[in-house]
């Protein structure tokens, strides 16, 4: 349900052409839905901290959909998503999986003048809600709170 929500709030900036940034793209399923989301015209980076599930995101993505990786229009990288992908920004639009206690600067100034963030935010100790912040054309940021969230398990990788 949650990555429903994220596409229905960034609708309206993921178009035809647009730049979209999938922070802990995981599966790389959010990433080829954007991509189609635009028609398969734009550019979707995802990024994920986690080597293996970046490597699964290629692999998935290779299965039903290899020429969007070919053609460069879904390109996927193992990084730390809080410093998002700046070569290929700004970006009309990113899609954070994670929680923070805040968006994290980075992220903010990757977006584009008239884009959108989605991602969740909250303490580990308290309730969590995903914000949607958007930037306006003079680079002012506003936000406003939907889902509640909550967090089912905790992973850890060694």
């Amino acid at each position: 349900m949650l990555h429903a929500s994220d596409m229905e709030y960034l609708r309206d900036h993921i178009k035809p052409g647009a730049k979209v940034l999938d922070v802990g793209c995981g599966s790389g399923y959010l990433c080829v839905i954007f991509s189609h989301m635009m028609n398969d015209t734009g550019l979707v980076v995802g990024i994920e901290h986690i080597r293996e599930l970046a490597e699964l995101s290629v692999v998935n993505i290779s299965k039903s959909y290899k020429h969007l990786l070919e053609k460069g229009i879904v390109k996927i990288f193992e990084g730390d998503g809080r410093y998002g992908c700046k070569e290929f920004g700004p970006y009309d639009a990113i899609n954070v999986g994670a929680v923070a206690s805040q968006p994290p600067q980075p992220l903010l100034d990757q977006l584009a003048f008239g884009g959108r963030l989605v991602m969740p935010l909250g303490d580990n100790n308290s309730q969590q809600y995903v914000y949607v912040i958007d930037k306006d054309m003079n680079g002012r940021y506003t936000s406003y709170q939907t889902l509640g969230v909550v967090r089912i398990f905790e992973a850890y990788i060694y």
